[in-house]
């Protein structure tokens, strides 16, 4: 088989684009969250004061690393100061290429952590920064590229309820700055689509964890600290048991809440409401990536070698690959379909 030889048409006769995941993309963000770029041409009426004594270049490089929720604030200043930070170089490309990833920053409020610069070089990223492979996706709780497996495998990309991280991870009674914060869209999430009626508010996993460390001096201690208070908890919970069963006038205690967070996985809605498909920008060929799935792959006895994304370059080497998978099954009418589509593409 000559890979060279692989067309565009053959490609996409053997791929599929994405997979029905039901992200916080699919929850008509350009609705709920609508960008006004573009509507306010015309000759500024007023200035930005001081602001405007600055060199336009030396602005846009201060500007660029200001986050994202007060960037959006100034702009509403004036339309001088929607003119200055519409001519960003990134703030344009984030808004021409991947405006979902904006709105959807907004739409949770976790703007406040995530800077425009940052934003755009994870849009210049192609590798899921968990695991290494092609991530089609951006977790917004903290702005990292993943792919569909470790967002909805990986502990780190489950966003908790305030009071399980500050349970979990020893964190006293507050929740400390420096930890993203996100409220939830209602809509519909998962690929068994489970509907969310309410605004949740949680707490980004993993920041919280680093948190504790810091809080504790290491992991250990704040395990150790977790686990101490979860017992203090559980005593308290089987003492008051006790006197209600005594007869004592007190309220039904209420028992306490698992130390480990409860986690559906794939099945979790709260492993979606924070993420949005998003391109890949190659800035060395000036296009624009948004990655696709093997068809082959659907068939393969690896129960999540379906979720893994190509681009055009790495589709190549792992059609190869895949086709060897293939031969190495067992015969099947999906194996002979599959093997027939490839025959007709003059693959095989």
């Amino acid at each position: 088989m000559d890979q060279t030889s692989m067309s565009t048409a053959q490609r996409e006769a053997l791929t599929y684009p994405h997979i029905e995941a039901n992200t916080l993309d699919d929850q008509g963000l350009a609705r709920r969250c609508p960008l006004d770029n573009g509507r306010h041409e015309g000759t500024p009426a007023f200035h930005l004061g001081d602001l405007d004594k600055l060199p336009l270049e030396l602005l846009s490089k201060t500007l660029v690393q200001t986050d994202l929720r007060s960037l959006t604030d100034l702009r509403r200043v004036n339309r001088r100061a929607m003119e200055v930070v519409d001519s960003i170089m990134q703030y344009q490309v984030i808004v021409a290429h991947a405006p979902d990833s904006l709105r959807g920053i907004l739409a949770i409020g976790t703007g406040q952590w995530i800077t425009c610069q940052k934003l755009y070089d994870q849009l210049c990223t192609a590798d899921c920064d968990h695991c290494g492979a092609f991530g089609g996706y951006l977790y917004l709780g903290t702005c990292k590229r993943v792919c569909f497996f470790c967002f909805s495998q990986v502990p780190d990309y489950l966003p908790l309820p305030l009071s399980d991280a500050l349970q979990r991870f020893g964190l006293g009674r507050r929740i400390p700055k420096s930890v993203p914060r996100l409220r939830s869209i209602p809509g519909c999430y998962t690929r068994d689509e489970t509907v969310l009626r309410t605004r949740l508010t949680l707490v980004d996993s993993e920041s919280a964890r680093q948190a504790g460390i810091a809080l504790h001096g290491s992991v250990s201690a704040m395990e150790q600290h977790a686990s101490e208070m979860a017992s203090k908890r559980r005593r308290a919970y089987a003492a008051k048991r006790e006197l209600k069963a005594e007869g004592a006038l007190i309220p039904t205690p209420r028992r306490p809440r698992p130390t480990k967070a409860y986690d559906e996985r794939e099945a979790d809605p709260r492993r979606f409401l924070a993420v949005v498909r998003a391109p890949w920008l190659d800035l060395r060929t000036r296009s624009l990536e948004w990655g696709f799935h093997c068809l082959g792959c659907l068939y393969m006895d690896d129960p999540w070698q379906w979720a893994a994304k190509f681009t055009a370059e790495t589709f190549q080497s792992h059609f190869e690959e895949c086709g060897k998978m293939m031969e190495m099954m067992g015969d099947s009418p999906l194996r002979r379909q599959y093997v027939g589509w490839l025959e007709y593409m003059g693959l095989l």
